[in-house]
């Protein structure tokens, strides 16, 4: 059940802003968030649209206050222990030197080589999932997607359809290369190389040589 599950976010700006919202609408108990200002911790949880309006305001998480809110550093905020660890700030967040202090049980890398290979090494060792950038960042581009659809066919959808349809497109995503993981015996992250290695060599054998 989600109500059993914590999530840790790195990064609060538009992606993390999103994670931490979707997560917390799904009744996944935030307890850390960081921005380039620091980090916050609460076990109990923290009020995500409190802290959303709070840096609408334009004011850092090192300003933010609240009853039994902690204000700790990034790398504390990395190692504590919770189920989903989202990286939503810079490359290499989680690198070969402290993958090992990682206490999450899911890596979820919502944002472009955020774990380097030498993490992933580690991670897999430790049997740490890792869901990888290729599987965890595609709504963006998802929505673009729509975007254009709607534009050629004159159509309109509301946020709830295109939120719907992006939704379904990840998870069937994920499942796939979940399956391709076990099919293969290999990580999420190999599994989705496979399968888009898989994806174009079929093209290519479908269209042929084209200009």
């Amino acid at each position: 059940p989600y109500d059993r599950c914590t999530a840790v976010i790195d990064g609060f700006g538009n992606v993390g802003r999103s994670a931490a919202e979707g997560m917390y609408e799904e009744g996944i108990r935030v307890i850390g968030l960081s921005d380039t200002s620091g980090a916050i911790f609460r076990e109990a949880g923290l009020d995500v649209p409190e802290i959303v309006e709070h840096k609408l305001a334009g004011k850092p998480l090192a300003d933010y206050r609240a009853a039994g809110v902690q204000h700790i550093g990034r790398e504390a905020l990395l190692r504590t222990p919770c189920t989903v660890l989202a990286t939503c700030a810079v490359g290499e967040t989680v690198t070969g030197d402290n993958a090992g202090d990682i206490q999450a049980q899911v890596v979820l890398e919502c944002g472009n080589a955020q774990v380097t290979p030498g993490a992933d090494a580690v991670l897999e060792e430790r049997e740490i999932t890792v869901i990888p950038d290729l599987v965890a960042t595609p709504g963006g581009v998802i929505v673009d997607y729509f975007e254009r659809v709607q534009n050629v066919q004159s159509l309109m959808w509301d946020e709830y359809e295109v939120n719907r349809m992006m939704k379904n497109l990840v998870l069937k995503t994920f499942d796939r290369v979940w399956e391709g993981a076990l099919e293969y015996g290999v990580s999420l992250r190999m599994a989705a190389f496979v399968l888009a290695l898989d994806k174009v060599c079929l093209a290519k054998k479908i269209r042929g040589i084209f200009p």
